[in-house]
């Protein structure tokens, strides 16, 4: 504890003298020594440089910062642990000897070599000052790697051909030195200014965020140009402005502009193409600032633009792009008149804070732009479009109407926008109003075939479509409806229906799905196509290729088929194919074709039978086949399990017993106590095995009861706490209220969980052997229904390195484990699987390697036992 308070102690002193060297005049140092010690921590701790504290009696180094562990390759609590003479490649004696030369020459620098983790050897410059805290004296050390510029110095040595030239290498390094010496005194001057502007900017930001924030759309192109004001005056340039980009990309306006004091606004002059400037815009489409310190000094192949840049007086520029909805929408600029100007990165990583308010201020505008000009093309849509088009709000007023619509049902636009429709059309039958009342509560309706009776007693036949718009909130708007006069398609119909009668008496009642194809084109599908293939009508197959609905997989031997019966009229043998439907599903069909006649033209005429069944009895037959399987040999391997265990059991326990006897006659501290403390740890691994023997052989069975699966997680993660936080696993629980107690046997259920939270714990291991952010496991709980029945799903995962599909098929094997020798028994997923399956449940797993494995006991919530059971 003191200790640890003298390096606290000490790390702020040491700070402190950090501020006064690098960063501050020695005042505001002197006044941040007695500030909060954790800033002065933070500050030692993420420096850039390499620093650390060194006890100077003893050459233990005492705290190592950030930068320290990344140059020399060791943790920081294993750099910690080490001596200076460990890393310092100098002997004790030569370390010694410097530090008294250094003594007598009163000076703090020395020339080291210091070694790495990986065993090469650094040149360095170290820097060492005495710190006191709390009456223990510290060596405060700066290092400095200086390989590079030494090798760059012997390789300038070597090339000396006279001692006239060493001798100006001499006044060269000299110089560099003192000019080394003064860019250091430079930057700690620039370091102070630099933490003044950033914090005015941190400033500007947080009034900009906040003015963005309550932003009103009315108000956004207020708030966009009080922002690049207030930007502009920020960075002291002449002009700033922001041209919006048109859809096309092909041209740009501008839109807002901020002038300083007797500087002349671009106006129009710079608006129209962007083909003006070519090197500029080629690098903002490709989403990079474009910053030009001085104009005269642009590349070559931006000629045109620096020609332009020059004629409105520009000396220097800093573009920004602002992209929406990945589209360069907008560029964001400043330019300076007066002189040239250097533009810093740390300006521009700034502005892009900014940069992504007016990205958001833009989108919003853009998208109210957006909505009015598709609410404007809507309504030309809808007015000039060919079918009969009526929109209705939810009180069933007209909003729009096609001038289709206005002429089939014979009114006018006068009479009808804003009306009701009941008002327009009184005599309107019963059913339609149900209709429109359904579509208002969210259902879309449709006919084919409906009458329409006219004001004159004639009828027409329509088809229509009426289906509800949703406003923004989700809610039903009104009504869109579709109409159409079909009174002569419905007299071909008919025509068709009558020579067509005897066709379809023979193949609609088929029990089997019958097309005939034309040109490898449907153009017939009786009833059971359309049920099996699950469209609405028969007229939504008429016209799809003869292979639409084949899978990818099947597609080269369909199309081989279809050759042989067109150009070699030759029929094919019933085959088996895959079936992809409009929504997505997958459908197993047995597929017979012969070569027809139809209409006078050549054709095919198909079957096509669901086997989807058969394949899925074929599939059980299967499962139940590997079951079995599997069953018999866990049976097997119970019978051999439970004959061994009693086997070894007695020996062993006389091994343990005369073992112990051994460590009990023997000094604790002796070769015959340790091997005797070996034999005992071995016979009682030994012992644990044969346990997990018996019981996989006996198949025990314990006492159940309803238990909450949260307790038995918890439960679980109590004991193997210490272990998880010690390897520096992180364990992430999402367990839902009110889960409905589970039927089982909590303690096997528990062994379950045990073994799958150990299992994951040496992935982790074995994939991250120390600390890493991606250590992590998850242990989740979610109720579902299946078989009109509630299931909890139990799952354990980790992000180890998965498990290689070789292994897959033998994963629940007894005795297979993956595990190096002495570390696995691989009876602990055999065991669970066998547990998690007598509770009527299934235990599974899904993995990818190198991303994550994870295991799903789902285990029935009731799984038939009766509580009576716990008797027997």
């Amino acid at each position: 504890m003191n200790r640890q308070h003298h390096i606290s102690a000490a790390v702020k002193v040491a700070a402190a003298l950090i501020l006064t060297l690098f960063l501050l005049p020695a005042s505001s140092a002197q006044a941040l020594e007695h500030g909060n010690p954790r800033v002065y921590q933070d500050l030692f701790e993420h420096h850039g440089s390499i620093m650390m504290l060194v006890d100077p009696d003893s050459g233990d180094i005492v705290f190592a910062n950030d930068a320290a562990s990344r140059f020399y390759g060791y943790s920081s609590d294993e750099l910690e642990a080490k001596n200076i003479g460990d890393i310092n490649a100098l002997s004790p004696e030569d370390v010694e000897a410097e530090y008294r030369a250094a003594a007598r020459e009163d000076r703090n620098f020395f020339l080291f070599q210091h070694r790495l983790a990986d065993g090469s050897l650094r040149d360095v410059e170290v820097y060492s000052y005495p710190v006191e805290a709390d009456g223990q004296e510290y060596l405060f050390s700066v290092i400095i790697d200086i390989t590079e510029r030494l090798a760059a110095q012997q390789a300038l040595q070597s090339r000396q051909w006279t001692l006239f030239a060493g001798a100006i290498l001499a006044c060269v390094l000299f110089l560099g030195l003192f000019l080394y010496a003064l860019q250091m005194s430079r930057q700690r001057k620039q370091a102070a200014e630099k933490l003044q502007t950033d914090y005015r900017f941190q400033r500007l930001i947080a009034t900009l965020s906040a003015s963005f924030a309550g932003m009103q759309e009315e108000q956004a192109d207020q708030t966009i140009h009080h922002a690049i004001a207030r930007c502009s005056q920020f960075l002291d340039v002449d002009r700033s402005y922001l041209f919006r980009v048109s859809e096309d990309g092909t041209s740009h306006s501008l839109d807002y502009e901020w002038l300083g004091p007797g500087i002349p606004s671009q106006g129009t002059t710079i608006n129209g193409s962007i083909d003006r400037f070519p090197w500029t815009y080629a690098q903002l489409f490709n989403k990079q600032h474009v910053l030009v310190s001085d104009v005269s000094a642009m590349p070559p192949e931006a000629s045109a633009d620096r020609g332009l840049l020059s004629e409105q007086g520009v000396k220097s520029l800093l573009l920004i792009p602002i992209f929406v909805r990945d589209r360069l929408t907008a560029v964001w600029g400043f330019d300076d008149l007066a002189q040239s100007r250097p533009w810093d990165n740390d300006q521009t990583a700034l502005l892009n804070v900014l940069t992504r308010l007016f990205e958001q201020a833009l989108e919003r505008k853009t998208a109210r732009e957006d909505l009015q000009f598709w609410q404007d093309l809507m309504e030309y849509v809808i007015r000039h479009d060919p079918s009969a088009i009526a929109v209705h709000d939810k009180d069933l007023n007209y909003m729009f109407v096609s001038q289709h619509y206005l002429d089939t049902y014979r009114v006018s636009e006068q009479h009808v926008i804003g009306k009701h429709h009941y008002e327009v059309f009184p005599d309107i039958p019963e059913k339609w109003r149900r209709v429109h009342q359904r579509v208002l509560q969210g259902e879309t309706l449709s006919a084919d075939d409906d009458r329409f009776p006219r004001a004159d007693g004639s009828v027409d036949y329509t088809r229509w479509q009426a289906l509800p718009w949703y406003s923004g909130d989700g809610d039903v708007g009104g009504m869109v409806l579709y109409t159409e006069i079909i009174n002569e398609q419905k007299q071909r119909e008919q025509a068709l229906r009558d020579s067509e009668e005897r066709f379809r008496m023979l193949v609609e009642t088929a029990p089997d799905a019958i097309l005939v194809h034309i040109n490898k084109v449907c153009v017939y599908a009786n009833q059971a196509a359309v049920q099996l293939l699950r469209v609405s009508s028969a007229e939504e197959l008429i016209g799809k290729p003869s292979h639409h609905w084949v899978h990818p997989d099947h597609l080269s031997v369909v199309l081989d088929r279809n050759r042989v019966m067109y150009e070699e009229h030759q029929p094919v043998p019933p085959l088996e194919e895959v079936f992809v439907l409009a929504d997505g599903t997958e459908l197993d069909v047995e597929v017979v074709a012969a070569p027809i006649r139809f209409d006078g033209r050549d054709g095919s005429l198909v079957y096509v039978r669901d086997i989807t069944e058969r394949k899925e009895k074929e599939r059980k037959r299967m499962e139940e086949l590997q079951e079995r399987r599997h069953q018999q040999k866990l049976e097997a391997i119970g019978t051999l399990a439970s004959g061994v265990a009693h086997e070894i059991n007695n020996p062993i326990t006389g091994i343990m017993n005369y073992a112990q006897l051994i460590l009990d006659e023997t000094a604790p501290d002796s070769d015959e106590a340790r091997f005797a403390r070996e034999i005992v740890l071995e016979s009682q691994r030994i012992s644990g095995i044969v346990r997990s023997l018996l019981f996989y052989s006996r198949n025990e069975k314990q006492s159940h009861s309803p238990a909450r699966i949260e307790d038995i997680i918890r439960r679980t993660l109590s004991l193997v706490s210490v272990l998880l936080n010690k390897d520096q696993i992180q364990v992430d629980l999402d367990i839902p209220e009110d889960l409905p107690d589970l039927k089982c046997r909590s303690q096997q259920i528990q062994q379950v969980l045990m073994n799958l939270v150990t299992n994951a714990r040496d992935a982790l291991n074995e994939r991250y052997p120390g600390y890493h952010t991606d250590k992590q496991m998850s242990i989740s709980v979610r109720l579902f229904h299946r078989d009109n029945r509630r299931w909890l799903a139990v799952t354990v995962q980790d992000r180890g390195p998965g498990i290689p599909a070789s292994l897959h098929e033998r994963l629940f094997d007894p005795f297979f484990t993956t595990k190096e020798r002495g570390l696995g028994t691989g009876l602990g997923l055999p065991i669970s699987y066998g547990i998690v399956k007598e509770h009527h449940g299934v235990l599974r797993f899904e993995t990818k390697e190198n991303q994550y494995t994870r295991f799903i006991a789902e285990l029935p919530v009731d799984n038939g036992w009766e509580l009576e059971d716990k008797e027997n």
